[in-house]
């Protein structure tokens, strides 16, 4: 029997803020979908991403930026510079099995 390799998965800034204005439980869906060990990874320049919209964005898009940088905290940074959408898709081509949560039309095609 082989021995499945654990999928990284790469959340992307929309993704987060989608799942915490709406009160998604994305762990329990993500385990639902994949039904295989996984390992969530949140570049640092989603991160970055999401202390600009908590500074700058209007109020709901606000509150939903500072609530996903507290989830984040305890994911595992993964290090992608330039373009976020370039390099969520770089490092998942890098790393495969992989998946990218994302509610972008361009990335989702990739």
């Amino acid at each position: 029997m082989a021995l499945l390799s654990n999928v990284n998965v790469y959340f992307d800034t929309n993704f987060l803020i989608y799942c915490m204005k709406n009160k998604i439980d994305y762990i329990n869906e993500l385990g639902r979908i994949i039904d295989r060990k996984f390992e969530i990874i949140v570049p640092e320049n989603v991160r970055e991403e999401l202390r600009k919209i908590s500074q700058t964005a209007k109020t709901e898009e606000k509150v939903a930026a500072k609530i996903a940088q507290k989830e984040v905290e305890k994911f595992n940074k993964g290090f992608t510079q330039g373009y976020v959408d370039n390099a969520l898709l770089d490092a998942a081509l890098k790393t495969k099995p992989s998946v990218i949560c994302t509610n972008d039309k361009d990335l989702k095609k990739n």
